[in-house]
């Protein structure tokens, strides 16, 4: 497949699909550099496809260049203000940089556009315990996010860990994790990009201190 698009970017060196197609084989065989450079071609072919904006904010997510994802993200905004899996991705980065009131902002507006995203809802759960916002916020976040995908581990443990820490009901807690009351762990797993359908994007688990 890398040489066909290599063959066909020859052919029509002025494509910018083609230069997101190669872009996307490199991130795949892991050579970033030759990444970059295809997915900054194709931007500066046709600067409206937000495509190889997107896809460039995910490869410098994954090599951890967070100030680059943060300004390839918020190109795409600037062509596409309404895109809401870019904002919940942009939500992530400020968090991860501590920029917790921009993440709760970022966030709140991806939930705007899109109400059922269950991604955005368990990050904005995270999000409330970091800046210390009263339980019962974090709590209804990651019951909306189970509401839209029951099969997030991580949202049921870290109810779990609240009913048990913030209100004292051990109870709701287990029933919640689904875990015996001695294994409730000491740590909370987070997830920082997840994909949605349309477009690629990275995945990554991190291990947090435990919540509260």
């Amino acid at each position: 497949a890398r040489q066909a698009l290599e063959r066909a970017q020859r052919l029509k060196p002025h494509s910018a699909d083609t230069s997101t197609l190669l872009g996307n084989i490199f991130r795949g065989l892991g050579q970033a550099n030759e990444a970059i450079a295809a997915y900054q071609q194709a931007i500066s072919l046709n600067a409206a496809d937000t495509n190889p904006r997107v896809n460039l904010g995910h490869l410098y997510a994954e090599l951890e260049q967070y100030d680059n994802a943060i300004r390839a993200y918020r190109s795409v905004l600037k062509i596409k203000p309404d895109y809401a899996e870019v904002l919940t991705n942009l939500g992530n980065l400020y968090r991860i940089k501590k920029q917790y009131a921009e993440s709760i902002r970022v966030l709140e507006k991806a939930i705007g556009l899109n109400p059922h995203s269950a991604v955005a809802y368990y990050n904005l759960g995270l999000l409330y315990n970091l800046v210390g916002e009263r339980p019962e916020r974090a709590i209804h976040a990651y019951q909306k996010a189970l509401t839209y995908d029951a099969n997030l581990p991580e949202a049921h443990h870290n109810l779990g860990v609240l009913y048990h820490q913030k209100l004292g009901n051990l109870d709701l807690a287990i029933a919640s994790d689904n875990v015996e009351p001695d294994s409730i762990s000491s740590h909370v797993s987070m997830m920082a990009f997840r994909s949605a359908p349309g477009f690629c994007c990275v995945s990554k688990i991190r291990k947090l201190r435990r919540i509260g």
